[in-house]
């Protein structure tokens, strides 16, 4: 979904992102039966692409006893303050600011500084958020050029729609 007027490619470019993501993570979109293709009225077979075969799964390291990791310390970035429902954290690209996404629908940005006390909201969908469960505002991704562009791209399940 594009955010700014005019804009409506941002929908292609990051429809064509998340595919890209999709298929290069589940091997090329292939079949899966490892067999190639046919080409189209040719008679012969294509070469074949994406995986071939699954591959092997490094051994993990699970803690089957006292479910003891290791220590670590939790600390509070920012204390002052809070995102209820929030799926994102990120950094502005170019800027020393971050932003907070929350699944109601809302994008928070504010200084990247621990004593922070404020943040603005700079984008509320709120009235076009399906919220709920696994729905909402699920995402967001700047543009490679965004330092000039401005354009973001969210990712979102639409008030109204059933899927």
């Amino acid at each position: 979904m594009s955010i700014l007027p005019g804009t409506a490619r941002g929908l292609t470019v990051g429809s064509m992102i998340c595919l890209t993501l999709a298929l290069g993570a589940c091997g090329g979109g292939g079949s899966g039966n490892n067999a190639p293709a046919a080409a189209i009225g040719s008679g012969t077979p294509e070469p074949a692409f994406g995986l071939t075969r699954r591959p092997t799964v490094a051994a993990l390291n699970v803690p089957l006893s006292d479910g003891s990791i290791g220590s670590y310390v939790l600390e509070e970035s920012f204390p002052n303050l809070s995102f209820p429902a929030a799926v994102l954290l990120t950094a502005v690209p170019g800027e020393n600011r971050l932003v907070a996404l929350t699944q109601d629908g809302r994008v928070h940005a504010f200084v990247d500084n621990a004593a922070t006390t404020t943040a603005d909201t700079v984008l509320d969908l709120r009235s076009r958020v399906d919220f709920g469960g696994e729905r909402g505002l699920l995402g967001l991704a700047f543009d490679p050029d965004f330092v000039t562009n401005r354009y973001l791209y969210v990712h979102l399940s639409l008030a109204g729609t059933s899927s």
